[in-house]
């Protein structure tokens, strides 16, 4: 039957299905879950309760948002990811269709993607964003003071991609505007510029060792997680004895080498990680001293 509908209906119905089927048995979820690939690719931000927005997807939320038998669809949701971003003009009709989404969702607690999005969850009522992985973003600590007061007050758990020796600098000042935080994570990433992302190029040892030594005079920090991608994944053991040399064991690591010269990768594994569970702090593991 299904082979006589049209893609987008198709996924409609399997997607409202599945967000029905998560409130009455979630055995049925699991279960539809595993027929097929594709059908668990749509289902599995509903078993973990996680929406995901891509621009594969952004029609069909849009639809299924603002309609009036499944606007409350976006009340349950707590955990929200965006790997959208829009640079060109042509792009006009899928952002405002982003925004208008993202206006909906009005009780997220976590958040992954641009900061400038935050403004849009802010305006919706969304108050009680405590974990936050921000990205698009040249200056991870520089940006903070760009973040909502709101969000910097309760926010408890941070990740960012560190992509240069300079944001060093900025991490105490950072530190300091987040009273509540006891979990700080980042990225050391070198990618292609040529893909749209800044080449570590001054980051050195010396730089991150600088980074840790800011995060470790912070006490309140409970966990500090490091996670070492791409490329950069040749410099593992360099690594590894800066952290050795501190002695905190408050750090954890995660060594990830999924290929990443571009964002449109960067999101590839962002969407994956999100469907499947996976964060920076399931995937760290604590090291020996």
């Amino acid at each position: 039957m299904f082979n006589l509908l049209p893609t987008e209906l198709v996924v409609k119905i399997v997607q409202q299905a599945a967000w029905k089927f998560v409130a009455d048995d979630r055995s049925t979820v699991i279960h539809l879950a595993q027929t097929s690939k594709m059908v668990y690719q749509l289902v599995a931000p509903v078993l973990y309760h996680t929406a995901v927005i891509t621009s594969r997807n952004i029609v069909t939320l849009y639809e299924l948002i603002t309609s009036p038998e499944t606007a409350h669809l976006a009340e349950r949701v707590g955990p929200l990811v965006s790997v959208l971003v829009f640079m060109f003009a042509e792009q006009e009709d899928e952002a405002n269709r982003h925004d208008v989404v993202l206006g909906c969702f009005t009780n997220v607690t976590s958040f992954d993607g641009a900061p400038y999005f935050l403004d849009y969850l802010i305006y919706a009522g969304n108050s009680s964003i405590s974990k936050l992985s921000i990205y698009y973003c040249h200056s991870f600590a520089g940006g903070i003071s760009d973040i909502p007061e709101v969000i910097q007050r309760n926010l408890t758990r941070l990740v960012g991609i560190i992509s240069r020796a300079e944001d060093c600098v900025d991490i105490p000042h950072m530190l300091h505007m987040l009273p509540a935080l006891s979990h700080i994570g980042f990225d050391l990433l070198e990618v292609d510029e040529d893909g749209g992302m800044a080449v570590v190029q001054s980051f050195n040892t010396s730089a991150f060792e600088q980074i840790l030594v800011a995060l470790h005079e912070f006490k309140q920090l409970r966990c500090i997680t490091i996670r070492v991608a791409g490329s950069f994944c040749h410099r593992w053991a360099e690594m590894q004895q800066v952290v050795h040399r501190l002695k905190d064991s408050r750090v954890q690591m995660q060594q990830d080498s999924r290929e990443r010269l571009t964002w449109e990768e960067e999101n590839q594994i962002s969407i994956s990680d999100a469907l499947h569970g996976r964060t920076m702090w399931t995937e760290a593991v604590a090291l020996q001293f």
